[in-house]
Protein backbone atom coordinates (compact mmCIF):
# COMPACT_ATOMS: atom_id res chain seq x y z
CA UNK A 1 0.00 0.00 0.00
CA UNK A 2 1.40 3.37 -0.80
CA UNK A 3 0.44 6.30 1.83
CA UNK A 4 0.46 9.88 0.85
CA UNK A 5 0.00 12.34 3.41
CA UNK A 6 -0.33 16.36 3.44
CA UNK A 7 -1.97 19.47 4.89
CA UNK A 8 -3.78 22.20 3.36
CA UNK A 9 -2.70 24.65 0.80
CA UNK A 10 -2.17 23.84 -3.31
CA UNK A 11 0.38 21.08 -2.74
CA UNK A 12 -2.90 19.52 -1.62
CA UNK A 13 -4.74 20.67 -4.57
CA UNK A 14 -1.98 19.30 -6.94
CA UNK A 15 -1.51 15.96 -5.02
CA UNK A 16 -5.73 15.60 -5.26
CA UNK A 17 -5.44 15.89 -8.58
CA UNK A 18 -2.54 12.95 -8.97
CA UNK A 19 -4.56 10.96 -7.08
CA UNK A 20 -7.74 10.62 -8.61
CA UNK A 21 -5.78 10.63 -11.81
CA UNK A 22 -3.97 7.22 -10.47
CA UNK A 23 -7.06 6.25 -8.96
CA UNK A 24 -8.83 6.07 -12.80
CA UNK A 25 -5.87 4.10 -14.18
CA UNK A 26 -4.75 1.51 -12.18
CA UNK A 27 -5.68 -0.51 -9.13
CA UNK A 28 -3.24 -0.52 -6.90
CA UNK A 29 -3.77 0.09 -2.78
CA UNK A 30 -3.58 3.77 -2.14
CA UNK A 31 -4.46 5.92 1.43
CA UNK A 32 -4.64 9.54 1.56
CA UNK A 33 -4.21 11.25 4.74
CA UNK A 34 -5.19 15.19 5.05
CA UNK A 35 -4.54 16.85 7.82
CA UNK A 36 -4.31 20.71 8.67
CA UNK A 37 -1.66 22.75 7.39
CA UNK A 38 1.91 21.77 9.84
CA UNK A 39 0.42 18.62 10.43
CA UNK A 40 2.10 16.27 7.61
CA UNK A 41 5.88 15.68 8.61
CA UNK A 42 4.61 14.53 11.83
CA UNK A 43 2.17 12.41 10.24
CA UNK A 44 4.11 10.91 7.88
CA UNK A 45 6.47 9.86 10.50
CA UNK A 46 3.77 8.20 11.97
CA UNK A 47 2.09 6.78 9.43
CA UNK A 48 5.79 5.16 8.25
CA UNK A 49 6.37 3.77 12.49
CA UNK A 50 2.53 2.54 12.39
CA UNK A 51 3.56 0.81 8.90
CA UNK A 52 7.00 0.22 8.27
CA UNK A 53 6.49 -1.93 5.79
CA UNK A 54 5.03 0.58 3.61
CA UNK A 55 5.80 3.65 0.97
CA UNK A 56 5.00 6.66 2.78
CA UNK A 57 5.19 9.60 1.18
CA UNK A 58 5.18 13.22 2.77
CA UNK A 59 3.20 16.17 -0.17
CA UNK A 60 4.15 19.44 1.43
CA UNK A 61 4.50 23.41 0.35
CA UNK A 62 8.00 24.74 1.26
CA UNK A 63 6.05 27.14 3.58
CA UNK A 64 4.29 24.83 5.38
CA UNK A 65 7.11 22.33 6.02
CA UNK A 66 9.18 25.08 7.86
CA UNK A 67 6.29 25.11 10.59
CA UNK A 68 7.40 21.36 11.52
CA UNK A 69 10.81 20.98 9.83
CA UNK A 70 12.42 20.33 13.43
CA UNK A 71 10.71 17.13 12.77
CA UNK A 72 13.27 16.13 10.62
CA UNK A 73 15.35 15.10 13.42
CA UNK A 74 12.50 12.81 14.77
CA UNK A 75 12.37 11.31 11.22
CA UNK A 76 16.36 10.33 11.05
CA UNK A 77 16.48 9.65 14.55
CA UNK A 78 13.74 7.09 14.30
CA UNK A 79 15.14 5.87 11.12
CA UNK A 80 11.74 6.41 9.50
CA UNK A 81 12.29 6.07 5.70
CA UNK A 82 9.23 8.42 4.42
CA UNK A 83 9.86 10.05 1.31
CA UNK A 84 9.24 14.01 1.13
CA UNK A 85 8.11 16.10 -2.13
CA UNK A 86 7.97 19.91 -1.54
CA UNK A 87 6.02 22.15 -4.08
CA UNK A 88 8.80 24.68 -3.47
CA UNK A 89 6.61 27.98 -5.46
CA UNK A 90 8.80 30.38 -2.86
CA UNK A 91 5.94 31.83 -1.14
CA UNK A 92 3.10 30.45 0.81
CA UNK A 93 0.84 29.74 -2.30
CA UNK A 94 -2.26 29.91 -0.89
CA UNK A 95 -2.32 32.38 1.04
CA UNK A 96 -0.82 34.41 -1.46
CA UNK A 97 -3.64 33.13 -4.70
CA UNK A 98 -6.30 34.41 -1.69
CA UNK A 99 -4.70 38.06 -1.71
CA UNK A 100 -4.45 38.27 -5.35
CA UNK A 101 -8.19 36.79 -6.03
CA UNK A 102 -10.39 38.60 -3.03
CA UNK A 103 -8.07 41.70 -1.65
CA UNK A 104 -7.33 43.51 -4.48
CA UNK A 105 -3.89 42.01 -4.58
CA UNK A 106 -2.64 43.50 -1.51
CA UNK A 107 0.26 41.16 -0.57
CA UNK A 108 1.19 40.94 2.85
CA UNK A 109 2.70 37.89 4.86
CA UNK A 110 3.05 35.22 2.25
CA UNK A 111 6.73 35.49 1.07
CA UNK A 112 9.01 33.32 3.63
CA UNK A 113 12.73 33.49 3.44
CA UNK A 114 12.94 29.49 1.59
CA UNK A 115 15.72 27.65 2.74
CA UNK A 116 18.09 24.74 0.71
CA UNK A 117 15.95 22.16 1.57
CA UNK A 118 18.58 19.56 0.33
CA UNK A 119 21.14 21.10 2.46
CA UNK A 120 18.76 20.69 5.57
CA UNK A 121 17.97 17.04 4.95
CA UNK A 122 21.58 16.10 4.45
CA UNK A 123 22.34 18.37 7.91
CA UNK A 124 19.94 15.14 9.65
CA UNK A 125 21.80 13.20 7.94
CA UNK A 126 19.10 12.65 5.34
CA UNK A 127 19.71 12.44 1.67
CA UNK A 128 18.10 14.67 -0.51
CA UNK A 129 17.89 15.53 -4.70
CA UNK A 130 16.52 18.64 -6.17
Amino acid sequence: MLWSVTGVGQHQIVVGAALLFQEAQTASSLQAVWGPWALKLPAAIGAKIGCPNETVWCMAGDGSLQMTIQELATAARRETAIKIAILNNGYLGMVRQWQEMFFGKRLCCYAPVGPDFVKIAEAYGIPGLR
